[in-house]
């Protein structure tokens, strides 16, 4: 069985050695675990693998399976979609909206130029990566972060894409970024020394 991970919302990897509470640090964090605006997201499983078109086809066989994480209504009904399976932890992450019902890739830009950001969910011994729906901000926000030898944090940053109505697209946000950085960042960091204490 797979096992994931996302902040304080599942499992983090058992070489991390702990479990955490719901959602990366948003208070509606277990709320979001169910249907966002009364949208099945699981019924719209195949569906969503043929919107997710050659990233879901390119995966192996053995290690592509649609696992919705987390869904939130942000300004618009949007899902965390695990798609490829890495490794024991590692899943490629995609962001899903709805557009007249049905599911879609989200389109992320950054200076009003398309982009593609890799966005991670799991945790090896040194690295974790994950993602959070944050619905007051209207924000999706991705997180990568580094502990030492002694599992403390010792490097963190994430990046937070604003939902624009206007033109349909995340757009990437630096204030908002540093920001939820700085508030996940302190959390994560918390966490990681609460594992090392019961150690």
């Amino acid at each position: 069985m797979h096992q994931r991970k996302g902040h304080r919302a599942g499992t983090l990897a058992l070489v991390a050695l702990v479990a955490m509470a719901c959602g990366m640090s948003s208070a509606s964090g277990c709320a979001q675990q169910a249907n966002s605006a009364g949208v099945d997201w699981k019924a719209l499983t195949p569906q969503i693998e043929a919107a997710l078109g050659s990233r879901y086809s390119d995966c192996d066989e053995n290690s592509r399976w649609i696992d919705v994480l987390k869904t939130a209504d942000i300004g618009v009904p949007v899902a965390f979609v695990a798609y490829c399976h890495m490794g024991a932890y590692t899943s490629d992450i995609a962001v899903v909206r709805l557009e007249n019902g049905n599911p879609v890739p989200a389109v992320f830009r950054r200076s009003g130029k398309t982009i593609d950001p890799e966005m991670l969910d799991g945790s090896s011994v040194r690295n974790g990566t994950g993602v959070e729906l944050f619905p007051d901000q209207h924000a999706v926000f991705s997180v990568a972060w580094h502990t030492d030898d002694d599992g403390k944090v010792d490097g963190c940053s994430g990046t937070a894409y604003a939902w624009n109505r206007k033109t349909q697209t995340f757009d990437a946000d630096d204030a908002l970024s540093k920001i939820l950085s700085n508030r996940e960042c302190a959390l994560i960091a918390r966490d990681e020394n609460k594992l090392k204490s019961h150690q």
